[in-house]
């Protein structure tokens, strides 16, 4: 994450009244059906499914400009 916040310019050096300041976020979801996620924690292949996941993201949005991958096993 500090690599993302060292591109983005201080809010202190710049004025947010001028237009000047733009920022870009995105929240992606990658899920599956309950079922095929059930198969793939059955297979052993989660942690294949969770590097995948990430490569599609960072080929996606680029490496670089991802701060953060979280799985949530609770819904």
């Amino acid at each position: 994450m500090l690599s993302v916040i060292r591109r983005m310019p201080t809010a202190m050096n710049t004025s947010a009244r001028s237009g000047k300041v733009r920022y870009a976020a995105s929240r992606s979801a990658l899920s599956a059906s309950v079922e095929g996620m059930a198969e793939i924690i059955e297979q052993g292949r989660l942690m294949e499914w969770c590097r995948e996941s990430i490569k599609w993201a960072q080929k996606e949005h680029g490496k670089e400009n991802i701060v953060s991958a979280v799985l949530h096993m609770d819904e």
